[in-house]
C-alpha cells in the first residue's frame, strides 16, 4: 500500500523486505536462480568496474545452470 501511494505521488520507490530462510527458498524457488543472479550481477559489476561491455559480461557467464546448457 505504502509503495503504491508513493508512485501516485509520482516519486521513486523501492521495498526491501526481510531475508528469506534457506528452507523456503529451497521450496519455493526455481532451481538455481538465485545463483544465477548473483553470477550475472557480479560479471556486471566486474564489467562497470574494468569500463566494459556489460552486455559482453553477461554472455560471457557460462550456461551451466539447469535447463540453460546449450
Amino acid at each position: 500500500m505504502l509503495r503504491q501511494i508513493a508512485v501516485e505521488l509520482g516519486l521513486g520507490t523501492a521495498i526491501s523486505a526481510r531475508p528469506l530462510p534457506g528452507p523456503v527458498i529451497r521450496d519455493y524457488t526455481v532451481p538455481n536462480t538465485v545463483s544465477q543472479a548473483w553470477y550475472l550481477g557480479r560479471a556486471i559489476h566486474l564489467a562497470r568496474k574494468a569500463k566494459t561491455s556489460y552486455v559482453k559480461a553477461i554472455v560471457s557467464v557460462p550456461r551451466v545452470f539447469s535447463g540453460l546448457a546449450s
